[in-house]
């Protein structure tokens, strides 16, 4: 154990530290994700390094679902890279920990630059912390449907659907969309499937049944409802009722790959799902959320951001740096990657993000940003996020119950968020 901590905190160290190579000073930036954002955090470093020749930009690419993990213990050991690559989701809890630097007076250099209006809703807000900005949003995106059109035109349902479809036409498209090819008794194809993650599978649908997953203050659960209850139901029914939605054991594969195959209807998911998407064979297309029974139509959005570590002895120039990554030239190259919605508007609606040379419409989820919606994050998010991860894995079992869970849910966040 403490040769791994020495292998991950070597060479770590803050201060200026520069490579034997040249005499440029090193910088180290950390960053999640797949090989598309390896690729694109490689053409903005170079990017960078031409117009700052002083700089030596170390690129820390930290893949797989230990980032936090690696996180919290160079953070706690004193030795974080200078900038980090920051999720909405543990963000507060770095915040509380005081560990991101506050950055309005770099900001305020440049007031021209970050402009509220210059990006979308929530994307600077989601990176304030006490009224104070710790970070700058540099990509983002929301659930969206993805359709497969080609078995829209076999099942006669229009494409697209009506813009405003309701949760009850939804539904009934997923009915139609589910198919026994060959009468053998097994579903070939189905309608929907619901994603194991509660972010995907009942996060939005609570929200447009009505209710949320906590109260605005953050100090209690609000799904133990008539409008949660509902939602949970409805996705219960979807699988098990109308039969729309596959199980476990009717589809063995990873997430989002029967999609893929062709042989589902719709899903929900993010604009990170496009590069993947464009390497298949199925005809498919992007389409709008659903509207719920009060008539109000909502989708997860979220967003990632750039944050100083504010044990960095290099603040000048990590400051460089995120202008750059978050400014026009680096924000038109997030675009370019094809996989995440700039949260500055000039360079979303730019050519980039929108592709004229195909034939989805990325540019539908420049049109979902009216209804674009974060979720509350508490300090302990972390563990709320087990608490609904395990009902929602229960929930969605053959002997779930809506209301069991909605109760299960309310009782044990309660007692989380509780003083």
């Amino acid at each position: 154990m403490l040769a791994a901590f020495a292998a991950l905190t070597l060479g770590l160290l803050p201060g200026c530290t520069r490579s034997a190579a040249d005499k440029r000073t090193e910088l180290r930036f950390c960053f999640f994700g797949g090989y598309e954002d390896w690729r694109l955090w490689q053409r903005i470093a170079g990017g960078f390094e031409a117009e700052n020749p002083d700089i030596r930009l170390k690129l820390l690419y930290w893949p797989g679902p230990n980032y936090e993990d690696k996180v919290r213990l160079v953070m706690a050991a004193g030795t974080a890279p200078d900038i980090l690559s920051c999720q909405d989701e543990p963000f507060p809890a770095y915040c509380e920990l005081n560990q991101f630097e506050e950055l309005t007076r770099y900001i305020q250099r440049h007031p021209e630059e970050y402009a509220p209006d210059l990006y979308y809703p929530t994307a600077l807000e989601n990176f304030r912390y006490q009224g104070a900005q710790r970070a700058i949003p540099w990509n983002g995106g929301q659930l969206m449907v993805f359709y497969n059109k080609a078995l829209f035109r076999k099942a006669g349902l229009p494409d697209p659907p009506p813009k405003d479809w309701t949760m009850d036409q939804f539904t009934e498209y997923a009915r139609k969309l589910t198919l026994d090819h060959d009468g053998d008794g097994r579903t070939d194809q189905f309608g929907y499937e619901i994603n194991g993650n509660w972010m995907y599978s009942i996060l939005p649908y609570v929200w447009i049944y009505g209710t949320d997953i906590i109260d605005p203050e953050m100090k209690r659960c609000t799904l133990n409802n008539p409008q949660g209850i509902a939602a949970m139901q409805w996705l219960r029914d979807l699988r098990f009722k109308h039969h729309a939605a596959p199980t476990a054991a009717e589809f063995t594969g990873a997430g989002g790959a029967i999609f893929m195959t062709g042989n589902l209807g719709m899903e929900i998911n993010g604009p990170w799902r496009l590069p993947f998407m464009r390497e298949t064979d199925v005809e498919w297309d992007i389409w709008h959320m659903p509207v719920g029974p009060t008539g109000e139509r909502w989708t997860r959005g979220t967003w990632d951001g750039l944050a100083m570590y504010r044990g960095s002895r290099l603040k000048e120039e990590a400051w460089r740096f995120m202008r750059y990554a978050t400014g026009k030239t680096g924000q038109r190259m997030v675009a370019e990657a094809g996989r995440a919605v700039p949260p500055r508007k000039s360079e979303a609606i730019a050519t980039g993000f929108i592709r004229p040379d195909t034939p989805q419409h990325e540019e539908r989820f420049l049109e979902a940003m009216s209804y674009f919606r974060t979720q509350r994050v508490p300090l302990r998010w972390a563990e709320m996020n087990v608490i609904l991860t395990r009902h929602t894995e229960s929930l969605m079992l053959p002997d779930g119950d809506a209301k069991e869970t909605a109760a299960a849910m309310e009782a044990e966040i309660n007692k989380l968020l509780s003083p």
